[in-house]
């Protein structure tokens, strides 16, 4: 049974849970915003306006993956350092693994101190998901060819054989879709799933 605890007034998965929905929400939003952009503009610029759009929702999507990572990792962090104190295990030395790993190594580093520490663990299609997005933030933050070869290897779909941008991307276009965005989402969102993802426990309710 997991080791996991949290106060009734405190249910952290079904918080998280929600906050990652908002911003799938919000994601959506702004992007329908953009898009809706084409056509109010001219018609004589549609060329440079298709272009355009392309271009700012490409970053927005890139933007939105790093940022559901870290979001993930910062909260993971915290949720490790607190259930260790609870158990009256020293922290730092979650805190000093951690600092040695990133990307896929770091999720599964969580994994196995989930695991081993915690007896808690989750479905290999939620840890499957979360490494594919660590790979693709980690991969959009490095910026460097070598790590897109890397990910094209592992995550093909990920890249466009096109180069609308002309910038020369001798590993292929990292190209950021919208369904792309919503497996991250969806990544997260498991993890945190209210009864199906973390496994907790609560105390019960005083009679």
């Amino acid at each position: 049974m997991s080791l996991i605890s949290f106060d009734m007034d405190d249910e952290q998965p079904q918080t998280r849970h929600a906050e990652v929905r908002r911003r799938e929400a919000l994601l959506q939003a702004a992007v329908a915003r953009v898009e809706a952009a084409v056509g109010e503009a001219d018609p004589s610029l549609e060329a440079e306006t298709d272009w355009y759009v392309a271009v700012l929702l490409d970053g927005m999507l890139r933007r939105a993956i790093v940022v559901e990572y870290r979001e993930w990792v910062g909260h993971c962090e915290d949720l490790l350092r607190d259930q260790l104190t609870r158990l009256g295990r020293d922290p730092e030395l979650w805190s000093a693994q951690r600092r040695a790993v990133r990307g896929a190594e770091l999720v599964a580093l969580v994994r196995r101190v989930l695991l081993e520490e915690l007896d808690a663990d989750l479905p290999d299609s939620v840890w499957d998901g979360l490494e594919e997005l660590s790979t693709v933030a980690e991969t959009i933050d490095d910026a460097t060819l070598a790590a897109r070869r890397s990910l094209r290897d592992r995550y093909p779909d990920y890249f466009s054989p096109m180069d609308p941008f002309g910038d020369g991307d001798e590993g292929g276009r990292l190209t950021i879709t919208e369904e792309h965005a919503a497996r991250a989402f969806a990544a997260v969102a498991a993890f945190w799933a209210p009864s199906r993802g973390l496994p907790y426990r609560l105390p019960r309710h005083r009679i």
